[in-house]
């Protein structure tokens, strides 16, 4: 299919932006886009395809100059990531929400991903998935991500491993799950009982290439004093029970030395934590 940077399909009042590949890497948004647009007359809306960035996914790698996912809004003279957020947020302007779609290193179950203090309530819920990450700007990593700083109402999901067939599914799903909880596609959508969790900062290696535990899994428990990291020379142990996200046991994938986020469980409706 040919390549584009930005695509609008369907027809309809509202406009959906679904977001792909602002890590070249990660292709199961691109496969996502051809299979909207193949079954673009199935759809009740407009469907904005906006492509994250072009030259890391040609040459398959993460980003040319640093992660597209920390640099919103961009700049418009700046590095070619921080140009490509530019233009994506150009594009993003005539959009009544935006959908972030990606794929992580480890073979886990899809999980969606919010912004702290924003109330997608109904977006998440539209997903269909169990568990979300509530990501807390500040604490986590440093860096805008597109989700912060779009206005409109967005969301970002995590499909699976990547490049592998059951992600790209999982994908699809998704979509189709959101599209129809808002009469967008023909079907009933599928709900779950959901899970929130927290971000309430990360774990950093003390020392270079530091290996995780097999027992440390994403959106499982880590108990205090637990072995969450071991090196040549030391090891890391949890100071407090908390629950792991977005694990880093790629070495060559792991920036700046982060092992992982750190979050609790909460209860969680319209943006804020229910006590």
């Amino acid at each position: 299919m040919k390549e584009f940077k930005t695509k609008l399909i369907g027809q309809g009042e509202k406009t959906i932006a679904i977001v792909a590949c602002l890590h070249g890497d990660e292709v199961v948004g691109k496969h996502i886009q051809n299979w909207l647009i193949e079954n673009q007359d199935k759809l009740k809306c407009k469907a904005k395809l906006i492509f994250g960035n072009p030259e890391a996914h040609i040459k398959d790698t993460r980003f040319i100059h640093e992660n597209l996912n920390r640099v919103f809004p961009g700049k418009e003279n700046g590095n070619y990531e921080e140009k490509q957020a530019f233009r994506i947020m150009q594009d993003l302007k005539d959009v009544d929400m935006v959908l972030d779609i990606h794929s992580t290193t480890l073979d886990i179950n899809p999980f969606a991903i919010c912004v702290f203090g924003k109330d997608e309530k109904d977006m998440i819920k539209s997903t269909g998935l169990k568990n979300v990450m509530v990501y807390t700007p500040g604490k986590s990593y440093k860096g805008q991500t597109l989700c912060q700083a779009i206005n409109v109402p967005a969301i970002a999901f995590e499909c699976g491993q990547h490049k592998k067939q059951k992600t790209l599914e999982n994908g699809i799903k998704i979509i189709k799950n959101i599209f129809r909880h808002y009469n967008y596609l023909d079907g009933s959508p599928e709900y779950k009982d959901q899970n929130f969790f927290k971000t309430e900062g990360v774990m950093i290696e003390s020392e270079k290439n530091m290996i995780l535990p097999e027992n440390i899994q994403d959106f499982k428990l880590v108990e205090l004093n637990e072995i969450i990291a071991e090196g040549n020379n030391s090891k890391i142990l949890s100071k407090e029970s908390f629950y792991p996200i977005l694990i880093s046991r790629n070495l060559e994938r792991r920036e700046k030395g982060v092992l992982m986020l750190k979050s609790k469980k909460i209860n969680y409706s319209r943006g804020k934590i229910v006590e």
